[in-house]
């Protein structure tokens, strides 16, 4: 049992080790995507540092520093590979993940949303920002169907609240 996913950070011709999750499932995708919303959002434009070059090995290096922050040892859930066939990913699949890309992932509203709901407001805000125009009219109609609270007065407001 488990939910196996795999996901491989690729810049160019450069490309990361892959990074398997026996227990990640589809949130892992979720993790990927807000973690690169805050680097993209950090990272610096003078871009000498390999980490702000968006270097694949590094950026993994970095986004497996992110997912164990909180532990005191990763014990079973993650483990890196080769490639894609180096572990088992057979519930989600293998996710390439292109850096010089804008966004790679398909961008999660309801998780966006549960964000604001369980007051998570500084990622509610870093995702929201990230989104392009036509995601967040998109995000605003969703909002208007699932979440009556969240109204677009609200987001502009938590977009002001950001700068």
């Amino acid at each position: 049992m488990g939910a196996r996913i795999s996901i491989q950070f690729t810049n160019g011709n450069e490309k990361s080790p892959v990074l398997f999750s026996h227990w990640g499932g589809e949130e892992f995708l979720d993790t990927v995507n807000t973690y690169l919303q805050e680097l993209k959002a950090e990272i610096a434009d003078n871009q000498t540092d390999p980490l702000d070059r968006l270097s694949p090995q590094t950026v993994m290096v970095d986004f497996i520093r992110y997912l164990t922050k909180d532990m005191d040892r990763s014990s079973s859930n993650l483990y890196l590979g080769a490639d894609e066939n180096d572990g088992d990913n057979s519930d989600y699949g293998h996710h390439k993940i292109d850096l010089a890309e804008e966004s790679e992932l398909p961008v999660d509203f309801e998780y966006i949303v549960n964000n604001y709901i369980n007051g998570n407001l500084r990622n509610f805000r870093i995702q929201v920002n990230n989104l392009t125009a036509y995601q967040l009219a998109d995000f605003i109609v969703y909002c208007q169907e699932n979440c009556p609270q969240l109204s677009a007065g609200e987001i502009a407001k938590q977009l002001k609240l950001m700068k």
